[in-house]
């Protein structure tokens, strides 16, 4: 560069030589401007790049509905109470609504708008209640909840989780023959029986034919099993 320059001061008037001289440190400041420019957007892009998107990462969930253990009694019982206070949610529960979704057409609901109700007026037939509960931001959750209704004269067998009452109807029957072990030590009734191991213990109970003791006596025999002996 430098030989370049002595060669153009060599072979040009004085006038020109610097008006080149001038022309090209206006350049050398330019070049130098736009790569200054050019340094500084090339860096600033680069911050932009490397800055991570913010996520809200707080999501809310939704609150959890419990309607309570399903019920069932008899006739001519035709209320009962609905208990969906267990049901909870960190940002706070603001709405309970209790609707029938299955069962007879005869009911009523003292307060759907309660966590804990009363509903009446039922009849016969297995009903189906449903719990809704909302949060504070608008989230909902649903339980439901069986009450079964009976006749206390039929029986009711168990089909698709409906609540019912035992039935021994169709119970096996067990055939069994008592056998003497022996004699109190003194004849009483309406006495407590209890047993553990081969230990059998007769406790209490009322004489039979003496009045001193009708009131209840503090006898205890034992009967062992193994020895066959009384104490």
């Amino acid at each position: 560069m430098k030989s370049l320059i002595k060669l153009i001061i060599r072979n040009q008037p004085i006038w020109m030589v610097l008006v080149m001289l001038v022309t090209i440190f206006l350049l050398s400041c330019e070049n130098e401007e736009v790569f200054q420019d050019y340094t500084e957007l090339n860096q600033t892009q680069t911050t932009e790049d490397n800055e991570q998107p913010t996520t809200n990462q707080e999501t809310n969930q939704p609150p959890t509905a419990i309607a309570g253990s399903d019920q069932a009694f008899t006739l001519p019982k035709n209320s009962t109470l609905l208990d969906g206070s267990a049901s909870s949610d960190p940002d706070g529960i603001i709405a309970f609504n209790w609707t029938k979704i299955e069962g007879p057409d005869s009911f009523s609901i003292i307060n759907e708008t309660s966590a804990i109700t009363i509903i009446e007026d039922l009849e016969e037939g297995v009903y189906q209640f449903e719990l809704k509960v909302t949060n504070s931001k608008g989230l909902i959750a649903m339980d439901s909840v069986k009450v079964g209704v009976f006749q206390p004269t039929s029986p009711n067998p168990t089909t698709n989780n409906t609540p019912s009452f035992c039935d021994n109807s169709n119970r096996p029957q067990v055939f069994a023959q008592l056998t003497p072990l022996g004699s109190l030590s003194k004849s009483r009734v309406g006495y407590a029986v209890a047993s553990t191991d081969t230990k059998i213990l007769f406790s209490g109970g009322l004489w039979t034919s003496e009045c001193s003791e009708c009131w209840g006596s503090s006898r205890v025999d034992i009967y062992d099993t193994a020895t066959q002996e009384w104490s």
